[in-house]
């Protein structure tokens, strides 16, 4: 007997392999198709890039959906494909534990469940479909990879996700070269252009200078100036709202300035030209702010910084907390005379469950701080009393002591290994606070570094850097404190149950700068 076609169910079928094969060439029909979602018109230049290019690298701007996007990317990826471990690969990494688990791969499980795939997602960022025991794709930090990690990836379609990609290391960059060799491999980086010195950046210079077709990495630019909200670009509300809007860049514009650093990366998505006479990489003080809510600190050592201002003149005294790399600013007051500050130190103190160290500003009106702090602190605190002026630990690199605690702690924020608050505008303890690392600046007589002293600072028009002060109190390194055994601070051991037992005077040191001797009474 002939068998009959059910030509109903054939058609159907040839049609349902069509449309699979139509999707698994074009993301942007799959976003629409199987999420019910719009891509605007950048969004869909960046996937669409990833399915022609083997690597594409995006420089955004602040609130462009840069997450959004590429977690849609994975879920097509994952869903056009095999998922056999053999066949797919996605492999996401981003500077810090939270930009991978609670950012993007919040974004892909929202993609998994609306569009009906497979398998679970784990709290460790980790998908594993069915069958299979090994995860599919999954999300690492660069700290949580080595090179064996990445030699054991071994697939035939693997998409390599680089969120934030300016915070992530040249090593990491290295070896996702070294696993996407094949004609299906794809890796895209995209990240706000906040570090001119990162990784990242050099590759983005370097493959500028290059014609489009000779380029190793397909480079997109959004721009503030390039969102539905600027350019009138038809999208859904429900979109628009998600996206920069025109009353955010307008305040960045009054606050920052057009030439501003911030104003390039965060609104151009342009990676910012720094001041060759600016100490601070602004871009490294970026991202330390960044970074802060995920920094991991490496101990449990608490530090106080404390910088004594005198009101009159307009600055401020200010209390700076380092709790293993990370720096609170916990008190930034006017008018308090020296009994008042030394108070409010022993407080901090008492509330932090004691502290390791306190390093203070020893000239000046912290002489007033400096006669009653004992009466305040409990026994045994070590109080180290802080000399800008006196000598350099190392007179061939450094003019002054100031010099040399001013650019460890740059070189600190340069390395990753220093996080420091971002601003707050309603909160007058870190208002302001970018500006103060901008106005840094410094010169060099003969091969020896030296910061602009706060005076000329002040006659340029620029506020005093109190709260940076503190911050270097706070965080310099052991060596330079020490000095090479030339100790330019001078280092007291408190004994509160003596009562005050301080008797001061002043001394001309060794290197013919002003000091204050300590002796018990």
């Amino acid at each position: 007997m002939t068998p009959v076609l059910d030509f109903r169910a054939v058609a159907a079928s040839f049609g349902e392999g069509a449309r699979a094969e139509r999707l698994s060439r074009d993301p942007v029909a799959w976003v629409e198709e199987r999420l019910g979602e719009f891509l605007w018109s950048k969004q869909r230049e960046i996937v669409r890039s990833v399915v022609g290019n083997k690597r594409t690298m995006v420089a955004s701007a602040h609130g462009t959906g840069k997450s959004f996007t590429a977690s849609r990317l994975i879920g097509w990826w994952l869903d056009t494909k095999s998922v056999a471990p053999t066949e797919t690969r996605v492999i996401t990494t981003a500077p810090s534990w939270n930009q991978v688990a609670n950012v993007m791969w919040g974004y892909v499980d929202e993609v998994r469940v609306k569009a009906g795939m497979p398998g679970n997602i784990t709290a460790k960022a980790s998908w594993t479909f069915p069958g299979f025991k090994t995860p599919t794709a999954f999300g690492r930090k660069p700290s949580d990879y080595d090179e064996s990690t990445f030699q054991g990836i071994h697939a035939t379609n693997v998409l390599v996700v680089v969120d934030e990609a300016g915070g992530v290391p040249e090593s990491i960059f290295t070896s996702v070269e070294a696993i996407t060799t094949n004609a299906n491999a794809r890796i895209l980086a995209i990240a706000n252009p906040d570090d001119p010195n990162s990784y990242m950046a050099k590759i983005w210079r370097e493959e500028s200078k290059k014609a489009p077709e000779d380029r190793r990495w397909n480079l997109i630019t959004v721009s503030a100036f390039d969102t539905p909200n600027f350019t009138g670009e038809d999208v859904p509300e429900r979109a628009r709202i998600n996206l920069l809007q025109k009353e955010w860049v307008e305040d960045a514009r009054v606050r920052w300035g057009e030439t501003d650093p911030r104003w390039q990366a965060k609104v151009l998505a342009q990676f910012p030209d720094v001041g060759e006479d600016g100490l601070f990489n602004l871009g490294r003080v970026l991202v330390s702010m960044n970074v802060y809510a995920d920094f991991e600190e490496h101990d449990d050592r608490k530090v106080l910084g404390v910088d004594v201002g005198l009101s009159v003149t307009g600055d401020y005294s200010v209390i700076a907390l380092n709790r293993g790399g990370r720096v609170s600013i916990l008190d930034k007051v006017k008018g308090y005379d020296g009994n008042r500050l030394a108070r409010l130190i022993g407080q901090r103190v008492k509330e932090l469950g004691g502290v390791d160290e306190i390093r203070i500003d020893a000239v000046g009106v912290g002489r007033g701080v400096q006669a009653v702090l004992d009466n305040h602190l409990p026994e045994g605190t070590l109080v180290r009393w802080i000399v800008g002026n006196a000598a350099s630990p190392n007179k061939l690199k450094w003019y002054n002591f100031r010099a040399a605690m001013y650019d460890s702690v740059s070189e600190l924020i340069n390395e990753g290994a220093l996080a420091i608050p971002p601003e707050d505008t309603s909160d007058e303890r870190t208002r302001g606070l970018y500006d103060e690392f901008r106005t840094i600046k410094y010169e060099y007589r003969g091969t020896a570094l030296l910061i602009e002293s706060k005076d000329a600072l002040k006659r340029r028009g620029e506020s005093s850097p109190d709260t940076i002060d503190a911050i270097c109190y706070a965080s310099m390194p052991a060596e330079v404190i020490d000095g090479g055994g030339k100790d330019p601070i001078l280092e007291l051991t408190l004994d509160t149950t003596a009562g005050p037992r301080v008797d001061e005077s002043l001394i001309i040191d060794e290197w013919g700068n002003e000091a204050w001797s300590f002796a018990p009474a």
